[in-house]
């Protein structure tokens, strides 16, 4: 029987992957392409890159989903597609991972900043998702989230 992650991290030190944007830049994603639309386009590849962190003793594998937020995507066109390309993610992640092993669902920043440095006020924060929560636990079956904030905003 798998310990649920928390339990684990009590026990021993668990080890994550590493940087997934690299790993697909070596294997030709070109700058400026959403990393998020080769879960549908190129999933072999992303599934392969997950593969590998397992193999090199990773426990916990990161969807490929860092940018996946309606408004990160929408800057790539993409934006409609929000929850197809998270959900993506989040499946190709589990398909492969070892018995007893983690996947995390992954959400960087939007790459969109509060007033007065940007355009969204201070106690509001863009809507990440059109309708649908992105790389749902329950659809996609990730053993947690991983969610990265960047704000400048003044106390």
């Amino acid at each position: 029987m798998t310990l649920p992650l928390l339990a684990l991290v009590k026990t021993r030190t668990v080890l994550l992957d590493g940087a997934m944007g690299t790993e697909l830049m070596a294997r030709g994603l070109a700058q400026g392409t959403a990393p998020e639309a080769w879960n549908v386009e190129r999933p072999d590849v992303v599934k392969e890159i997950h593969r590998e962190y397992f193999a090199a003793g990773a426990d916990v594998v990161s969807t490929n989903s860092f940018g996946g937020s309606a408004l990160k995507l929408a800057g790539h066109g993409l934006g409609d597609r929000t929850y197809e390309l998270n959900l993506a993610a989040a499946r190709l992640a589990r398909e492969i991972a070892p018995a007893g092993r983690y996947v995390a669902g992954s959400m960087g920043p939007t790459g969109k900043f509060l007033k007065p440095q940007g355009e969204f006020p201070r106690r509001t924060s863009p809507p990440l998702t059109p309708n649908r929560p992105a790389a749902s636990p329950t659809e996609g079956r990730t053993s947690c989230s991983s969610r990265r904030n960047m704000t400048c905003a003044r106390p």
